[in-house]
């Protein structure tokens, strides 16, 4: 925990190669517009908490927490009907991205 916005970011850049590889593997349940749009918001993400690992400072922070909730946001609406047939899944999900914001409050402390 002594760098946790470098870890936030090894933590979420996981998480994208995971999703990468179910994509892969047509296991999302979303239209390719969704899933366009999830992979382009999902790089924007890792781009910023990149950004933010490498010079932490009160503006990328702040820029890297609001995008963490607007996407959280979003990945509610993509992963609805995900939801419906890989729930367990989906939660896991979540609760990676919650521990990723966890970790940003962590650093702002």
């Amino acid at each position: 925990m002594r760098q946790p916005f470098q870890t936030a970011a090894l933590r979420y850049a996981t998480l994208c190669r995971e999703w990468q590889f179910v994509e892969q593997h047509d296991q999302f349940q979303m239209s390719p517009t969704d899933i366009f749009d999830f992979r382009t918001q999902a790089k924007k993400l890792l781009r910023i908490l990149n950004q933010l690992a490498a010079a932490p400072n009160a503006t990328e922070l702040v820029t890297a927490e609001s995008s963490l909730t607007r996407f959280q946001i979003l990945f509610r609406v993509w992963m609805h009907q995900e939801t419906q047939e890989n729930p367990y899944q989906v939660q896991v999900w979540e609760n990676h991205l919650v521990a990723i914001e966890r970790l940003l409050h962590y650093g702002e402390g």
